[in-house]
């Protein structure tokens, strides 16, 4: 009887362990890079208006297009940060230009506002030409990043998200 009660007792337990597996544990996630997260409420807020298209003169994508685009985005902006890239811009710099094209609009929450910034950061340097894109990519190749399947897919071949079937 007792071996019976500890073989129970251990599929019990098994089971309640595999149930809190790391799939349900990310309903609020829409990405991950090494342990930083992308909220799917951040990501709707990014997505609420076109900041990030204008900013980047980015044509409104297709259905979900839009979602993909900025939680691309936003894991090319993650390896920048982990390679030190934006750094070369001050927050302070950026933050005059962009209450002068957004007002106080684009200030909607502490994720939102960070995304911005460095997004303002990334175009400038882009711009510039002295964004070091060979080390992103190699930071992206390095990253362990996590699509939720409500977003896409992430092809690491192609450092983008995908939708699925593409």
């Amino acid at each position: 009887m007792t071996r019976r009660f500890a073989v129970l007792a251990g599929a019990l337990l098994a089971a309640v362990s595999f149930s809190s597996c790391s799939t349900f544990d990310r309903n609020d996630v829409a990405a991950e890079v090494n342990g930083v997260e992308l909220t799917n409420d951040d990501l709707a807020n990014l997505a609420s208006t076109d900041r990030l298209l204008r900013l980047f003169n980015t044509a409104p994508p297709n259905e979900g297009g839009r979602e993909r685009f900025i939680a691309t985005l936003w894991v090319f902006l993650q390896a920048a940060n982990e390679v030190g890239a934006l750094d070369a811009i001050t927050d302070d710099a950026v933050i005059p230009s962009l209450d002068q094209t957004f007002g106080n609009d684009w200030r909607t929450g502490a994720e939102a506002e960070a995304t911005l910034i460095d997004a303002v950061k990334f175009k400038a340097l882009l711009d510039q030409q002295l964004l070091p894109v060979d080390d992103i990519r190699a930071a992206l190749t390095e990253s362990e990043v996590w699509v939720s399947s409500r977003v896409g897919g992430w092809a690491q071949d192609e450092f983008a998200i995908l939708p699925f079937g593409s």
